[in-house]
């Protein structure tokens, strides 16, 4: 993990502005996306992240994670991102996206299949500064803007998060 640098912060905050992520006090919400269709015509979104995604702020049996907040890792140092973590923050950025989509988002959540994502042990990671859920300043570890997954939607059946 590394420190961010004041260029890439003030980078950000201008695309996550451009994008209506950035609050009336100038804090960015962590996790925002833009979703889009894939050009292939088959039923696939893409969602790119235009703001950092945070280390989840519990472990996956609900415990809260001592600062500074780090992503799970797997024996062989590689991050893994829970499943059931990515369908929270699509549940919880859902209200964010455009009438089209939310209806689809939420649909996902409840009825999709979220698979844990593994990503390479040097995958580029920063130090980010966020309020706790009790309003403390707290560093989390994240994922700089720019991460594209693709979300699968399998008409009448479930769908996967690649």
């Amino acid at each position: 993990m590394r420190r961010l640098t004041q260029r890439e912060a003030k980078e950000w905050h201008a695309l996550a502005q451009a994008y209506g992520f950035v609050n009336d006090a100038g804090e960015i919400a962590a996790g925002g996306f833009i979703a889009e269709p894939d050009g292939d015509g088959e039923d696939i979104l893409t969602l790119t992240f235009v703001t950092p995604i945070l280390a989840p702020a519990y472990t996956s049996d609900s415990r809260r994670k001592t600062p500074p907040i780090l992503f799970d890792r797997n024996d062989g140092g590689e991050i893994v991102l829970p499943g059931r973590w990515w369908a929270d923050m699509l549940e919880r950025s859902a209200g964010t996206l455009p009438d089209a989509l939310r209806l689809v988002a939420r649909c996902l959540t409840r009825e999709g299949a979220f698979s844990d994502i593994v990503l390479p042990c040097d995958v580029d990671t920063v130090a980010f500064e966020m309020l706790d859920d009790d309003g403390n300043h707290v560093t989390f570890e994240a994922l700089p803007p720019g991460l594209q997954i693709a979300v699968q939607v399998a008409v009448g059946g479930s769908s996967v998060l690649h």
